[in-house]
């Protein structure tokens, strides 16, 4: 829910960028809040 209000917060902002699988993520959650969801970054960092 954080990233939500930051993504709409951000919008008018210039050179604030979010990797497009975080938009996706924050899309996702907007229709279905209890998706299931793995974190790119988190598999890296566990690799």
């Amino acid at each position: 829910m954080l990233f939500a209000v930051l993504v709409d917060a951000s919008e008018g902002w210039r050179g604030v960028r979010m990797p497009a699988h975080i938009v996706h993520r924050l899309e996702q959650m907007a229709e279905h809040p209890d998706s299931e969801w793995e974190d790119p970054d988190l598999m890296k960092l566990a690799a």
